[in-house]
């Protein structure tokens, strides 16, 4: 785990456009993966993106900003909020293991791609919080 640690650090020091450029990159290979298996890859991509935000409990501003510049979907903060709210309601642990069961169906780029992405899009308030880490490391293990 001692270079998941390092990794986190890595994208924690990344400038924001920075992460930006990742999870751009990574959402060209996400999408078409998930659009092929969920049929509406956009959907199924907003419940990753709010899952991952769900797990450190809130929605930093840096992360709204980053889901607007990458989905193209205009929803005002306050909405943005009630949806990462709803991801971690009383419901939050079947959303979470729903997205990981989904994960584990997908090829390994798509995984590596997935784990990249989270990595980045929770680096965007510049920390990812243990919470997040907990998250991602879930991830990880469906990459084993």
């Amino acid at each position: 785990m001692f270079e998941f640690e390092k990794m986190c650090k890595k994208y924690e020091s990344l400038s924001f456009e920075e992460l930006r450029e990742i999870v751009v990159q990574e959402s060209a290979t996400i999408l078409p993966a998930l659009d092929a298996l969920e049929g509406d890859g956009l959907s199924a991509f907003i419940l990753f993106i709010a899952t991952a935000c769900a797990a450190s409990g809130e929605l930093e501003l840096g992360e709204y900003k980053l889901f607007e510049e990458i989905t193209g979907v205009t929803v005002s903060y306050e909405d943005a909020l009630a949806i990462v709210d709803a991801a971690k309601g009383k419901d939050a642990q079947e959303t979470v293991n729903g997205i990981v069961d989904l994960f584990g169906v997908l090829d390994e780029d798509v995984k590596y791609s997935m784990v990249m992405f989270c990595l980045a899009f929770c680096a965007a308030n510049g920390r990812i919080d243990m919470r997040e880490k907990k998250f991602i490391r879930l991830l990880l293990r469906q990459t084993v």
